[in-house]
């Protein structure tokens, strides 16, 4: 479903970061590549070996908080995730036409809430990284929430109960953007009125077929009445 109709002004918009707003091949490069070689070196094993161990650890946690905690992966695996993610030189990059749908979203005063289940060392990494590039990123935020705060992920109901409690939206005006289709089917099951997925996460891998959910590209194919 690869449709973005014009709808209502949202009262909220909360925004996913890695794979809606940023390019989520940053990350998939360091999990599928970088983080092997430096577990399968620390450890002293082959890549191959290592490659798979992390991968079934990875694969055992994902939907649950443990998956997005890095020092969990740091106290399982041996290695300092943080500092890793500071030597591996990857590119954090934005989206196509996510700074465009930042700034009209800003210009049209609509509060928007980055909503991520990323680690806040991570997220402070992130926005250290786009701000030494000139680019901006923080300004665009009325709140940075991450599922961390609330100890529940996004793919569970129970982190949008508490973002509304915290943000005090309804539910039925906020626009929601995500490239995880579990995160959004909790978030539609919790209310969220309008829920988007970003079809194409990681640019160098081709889009993804979505079917049960408005999906787009780039962010500035979304539509509302202004």
């Amino acid at each position: 479903m690869h449709q973005s109709h014009c709808q209502p002004l949202p009262e909220i918009i909360l925004l996913d970061m890695d794979g809606t707003l940023l390019d989520l091949r940053y990350d998939d490069q360091f999990w599928e590549q970088f983080l092997p070689r430096a577990y399968a070196a620390h450890h002293g094993i082959d890549h191959e070996t290592a490659r798979a161990d992390v991968a079934a650890r990875l694969k055992a946690a994902r939907g649950t908080l443990t998956w997005y905690n890095i020092d969990h992966w740091s106290e399982e695996l041996g290695v300092n995730i943080l500092q890793l993610k500071r030597e591996y030189n990857g590119p954090i990059r934005y989206r196509p036409g996510t700074l465009d749908f930042l700034q009209r979203a800003k210009s049209l005063a609509i509060p928007t809430v980055l909503a991520t289940n990323a680690h806040p060392d991570l997220v402070e990494f992130k926005v250290t990284a786009l701000h030494e590039q000139g680019l901006p990123f923080s300004s665009f935020f009325d709140a940075i929430v991450t599922s961390h705060q609330y100890q529940a992920a996004k793919e569970s109901v129970d982190f949008w109960s508490a973002l509304q409690n915290d943000q005090s939206f309804d539910p039925k005006s906020a626009l929601f953007v995500d490239d995880n289709l579990a995160v959004l089917k909790a978030a539609t099951t919790f209310g969220i009125g309008r829920c988007i997925a970003v079809d194409q996460p990681d640019l160098s891998k081709p889009p993804k077929a979505v079917t049960d959910y408005e999906s787009v590209t780039s962010l500035d194919e979304i539509q509302f009445a202004s």
